[in-house]
Order: C-alpha cells, then structure tokens, then sequence
C-alpha cells in the first residue's frame, strides 16, 4: 500500500544558534548525532502526516545542576508536497 511510509536511520543535528540561555551553567555541543524511526501516511499525493521518535547518542545540552541525559523527542507533523 503506497499510503504508509515508514523509516529509520542516522541523523546530524547541528546547532545553529545557543543564545537564548536560562542558566549561565548551561553548555552546548555544537554537533550531535541521533537515530530517528517514523511512520508516514500519505492523505493525499501532496498532503501527508508523521511521527517520528528520535534518540540522541550525543549530549549536547549539559546542565551543572541535573544530570546529562540522552536528549529524546516525539514529534507529529502534517505536510505539503509541492
């Protein structure tokens, strides 16, 4: 069925920008990588909708007062094929 899209693999995630801090302990890394697995499904040939789950291998965001953790999201989106 070409409605159902489903995928895993490898990702760089690349900061762009650590301005805005909460915390003067707060300490980026500027490269980081992740794995993400998702599902798609196609609404239409143009529109569509996902979930993806990504694990960071890297810790990019450290706090002196917590401890660092692998940074985990959840993300749904909807999307426009052009």
């Amino acid at each position: 069925n070409d409605k159902w899209s489903f995928f895993a693999g490898p990702k760089l995630d690349i900061l762009l920008n650590d301005d805005v801090r909460y915390y003067s302990d707060t300490h980026f890394k500027t490269l980081g990588i992740s794995a993400d697995v998702g599902i798609q499904f196609n609404i239409s040939k143009r529109v569509f909708i996902e979930a993806r789950y990504s694990y960071s291998f890297t810790k990019q965001i450290t706090f002196d007062y917590f401890p660092s953790n692998n940074r985990q999201t959840f993300r749904v989106g909807i999307g426009y094929r052009f």
